[in-house]
């Protein structure tokens, strides 16, 4: 246990485990929307219980962290995945879901960057439900789990007899070739140029939360193999028990309530893991209620980290250091039929002792505090590991997010233009420093109009059929709302042309965000439309270098104006990684439309490579 774990563990065989006879339910694919959790059943949201007193805590483990990412493709793919349809934007919410409903569906980043791999292996279907724990304690001996079974699915009674202690993480090092992308073309960069920060993109982290014996852990691993091109890890939230306190019987020690898991660790684990160092995890002893002094596990880096366990959610730290959240949802008689079926065959106990413990104890704090994070859900998935249709959406839809070198893994509001060669050649020209006064103001126009046009394409539009002269009928789309634009002075104004020639009728506003002494921003001069807050919002600002500019400017337009933030889209030609993540992280249901991401800002605030004074260069001062 104190070496590092193999770079490919193989997959575990099902534990022996009775039939699981799962209720019909009939599911459609998942959708998420950016207020509400996307579902796939029903879903009421719940209270929170007041917390219990709190329990003793045990020593906090040492952890680092590790996460960065890789995939191999293969050319084999090339000729299917190049056929997959594009999806056209007709909803109002942005890609941070896997689809939206019906023939609406939608997608945030245009087309697929030149070099970057097709949609890998979308006509794949998820097979197998039988592998068995990620990252858990061995299931073989402990079994599946059951409905907020305590301490990694034991019987948080202590009375099993086990004496093992939590295994080596679920791993799988990108060597299967279960999902094979396009190869790069030669000499072809990422989207836009420069549109990856300095060093590798944060990994994808999920969190997979839900009753025990719900099939949380047959998920997780359906999702690593599913994305065996990848490079995945998983962290199960048992490794974080805090122990048994000294002196307390662990018949009466409640090991489902939120006091007996360590957060703080968890917390600290996953924020190193997000830096892309090596990270150490504690060794759980379930035998002993205790964690195994001196021993740690070592974590690799992964392109995608799964965070499974009954109270993933729980925690609002941790919650926001994931990018989707599962909620895996079954019946509560088939979880308890199937503890009690693990139970009695792997541990020599009575039906009546389970059912004590499950009415003392599991049930409870399933009710009490698992259940109720169910509202944090972006997607609620009935039928765990056996609603295969789910699982393979959710693993195209990390796929997606992984084929994504830039910063839109990690921020779905983030939307870049396709890359083409005429964008490539429009920033060429623009971007250079001897291009002539005249041919910077006619390049940057046309690379403008294809940002503004990539941003009218995110607004809200109903079904429309109209009449042609022949006679005929075409279904086609119309707008649904007013639409207004809001240009920051000055190097706004320039896009204003761009943006007229498009929409003849749009009314501008005009703000002037002020610099004080210390670098604080302020609004210093606003003339907006009166009916703005009633209207969709196209914030115009050519080049973002830190984003504070913009990010006063929208706070300004939702806090003092009233506008809804997911009506503003902020539409830029050039942004740094820094600025993309400071606007992108305080509005999220906002979004940033722009042609290229840069590296980073100089000590004079200006963008690199970037394009130099972009205000001073357009209007020739």
């Amino acid at each position: 246990m104190d070496a590092p774990p193999p770079a490919r563990a193989p997959p575990r065989t099902s534990p022996p485990t009775a039939a699981a006879a799962a209720t019909a339910t009939t599911s459609t694919a998942p959708t998420v929307d950016d207020d509400t959790a996307a579902t796939l059943a029903g879903d009421a949201p719940v209270s929170a219980a007041p917390p219990s007193p709190s329990l003793a805590a045990a020593g906090e483990p040492e952890s680092a962290g590790g996460s960065a990412g890789g995939s191999a493709a293969e050319a084999a793919a090339a000729a299917a995945s190049a056929a997959a349809p594009t999806w056209s934007r007709m909803t109002r919410s942005h890609s941070s879901g896997i689809l939206s409903a019906g023939a609406e569906r939608h997608t945030c980043g245009g087309a697929p960057a030149l070099g970057s791999p097709d949609e890998a292996g979308a006509d794949r279907r998820v097979a197998g439900s039988a592998s068995a724990g990620v990252g858990a304690i061995d299931r073989a001996t402990h079994g599946n789990g059951a409905v907020g079974g305590g301490e990694g699915g034991t019987d948080g009674g202590g009375d099993g007899g086990s004496t093992a202690t939590s295994s080596p993480p679920r791993q799988s090092d990108g060597s299967s070739p279960s999902l094979v992308g396009r190869p790069l073309l030669p000499g072809a960069i990422s989207a836009a140029v420069f549109d990856a920060p300095d060093g590798p993109v944060e990994p994808f982290i999920i969190g997979v939360s839900g009753a025990s014996a719900s099939g949380k852990t047959t998920v997780c691993d359906n999702i690593i193999d599913g994305l065996g091109d990848h490079r995945c890890v998983s962290v199960s939230l048992d490794w974080f028990y805090h122990g048994l306190p000294p002196g307390t019987s662990p018949a009466a020690y409640n090991f489902d309530h939120p006091n007996a898991f360590d957060f703080a660790a968890l917390r600290e684990t996953l924020s190193r893991m997000r830096a892309h160092t090596p990270v150490e995890v504690p060794v759980y002893d379930f035998a002993t209620h205790s964690r195994v002094s001196g021993r740690t596990v070592v974590l690799p880096a992964a392109d995608v980290v799964i965070v499974e366990g009954i109270l993933a959610f729980y925690d609002p730290a941790i919650r926001a250091l994931m990018h989707m959240k599962v909620f895996v949802d079954e019946d509560a008689d088939v979880c308890l039929s199937r503890r009690i079926r693990r139970d009695v065959a792997t541990r020599g106990r009575s039906v009546e002792s389970v059912l004590d413990q499950y009415g003392l104890y599991v049930k409870p704090a399933f009710e009490n505090y698992i259940l109720p994070t169910k509202r944090y859900a972006d997607i609620i998935l009935p039928r765990g590991g056996d609603n295969h249709v789910a699982i393979d959406l959710i693993i195209k839809h990390i796929a997606l997010k992984l084929r994504q070198v830039d910063l839109r893994k990690i921020h779905p509001n983030l939307v870049l233009l396709g890359d083409s060669y005429q964008v490539r050649g429009l920033h060429t020209i623009f971007r250079a420093a001897e291009t002539s006064r005249e041919d910077v103001v006619f390049y940057s126009n046309r690379l403008t109009r294809l940002v503004v046009e990539e941003g009218l394409g995110l607004l809200p539009f109903a079904r429309k059929v109209v009449t042609t002269p022949t006679g005929g009928e075409y279904h086609g789309v119309g707008f649904v709302a007013g639409l207004a634009a809001v240009s920051l002075v000055r190097g706004g104004e320039a896009m204003e042309l761009s943006l007229r020639a498009v929409c003849k009728a749009v009314k501008i506003g005009k703000l002037l965000i002020g610099v004080d002494a210390a670098g604080g921003r302020s609004v210093a001069y606003a003339r907006l439309p009166d009916d703005i807050q009633r209207r969709n919002v196209l914030v115009l600002e050519p080049i973002l270098a830190t984003g504070a500019t913009v990010e006063c400017a929208v706070d300004h337009l939702v806090s003092t104006v009233g506008c809804r933030e997911e009506d503003v889209i902020v539409l830029s030609l050039v942004c740094s990684a820094a600025a993309v993540r400071r606007v992108c992280s305080r509005f999220p249901r906002a979004r940033l439309v722009t042609s290229a991401v840069d590296r980073h800002v100089d000590a004079t605030g200006q963008v690199v490579p970037g394009v130099g004074n972009f205000a001073d260069r357009y209007f020739g001062t």
